[in-house]
């Protein structure tokens, strides 16, 4: 009997604690640059389906404007995934008389891949997708931010 009043006394002294140290001050913390921004774009959360014959390849692009943010999630259906090959990137169109830019993030060869990018500026953002296998495959993206459909 006597352990279960000590036990119960502990656990009171442990709850009266907890609810002590929750009532302290807080600090309030600065906001770092690119910690919170709004979204330019409406947002969007979308699985794409997207199919890749063999031996061939394909691209899947949106348009994201400068500091709005994606988050996605793809993966494949490949057997060996080191025959496919994607490249994550962005690029702006040239204009007459200019070089067009481009941008890579993240080149896979691992048949997924997962991630998030703030956009460095505004224009085209995607995959590039190329299947160097024998069957036609399919990439299943899920993708969630400030984006349209390119």
């Amino acid at each position: 009997m006597l352990k279960n009043i000590v036990l119960v006394t502990t656990m009171f002294i442990a709850a009266i604690t907890l609810n002590t140290a929750s009532a302290e001050e807080w600090i309030d913390l600065p906001l770092t640059d690119g910690t919170y921004s709004e979204g330019k774009l409406s947002y969007h959360t979308n699985t794409f389906e997207i199919p890749i014959a063999a031996n061939s390849d394909d691209e899947f692009n949106i348009h994201v404007e400068e500091g709005d943010t994606i988050v996605y999630a793809w993966t494949s259906n490949i057997a060996e995934a080191s025959l496919l090959s994607t490249e994550f990137h962005g690029h702006i169109k040239p204009s007459t008389g200019q070089a067009g830019k481009v941008m890579f993030y993240k080149v896979h060869t691992d048949g997924k891949g997962s991630g998030r990018m703030t956009a460095a500026f505004t224009g085209t953002h995607g995959w590039y997708l190329k299947n160097d296998s024998e069957n036609d495959i399919v990439i299943t993206l899920n993708l969630a931010g400030f984006y349209r459909e390119d």
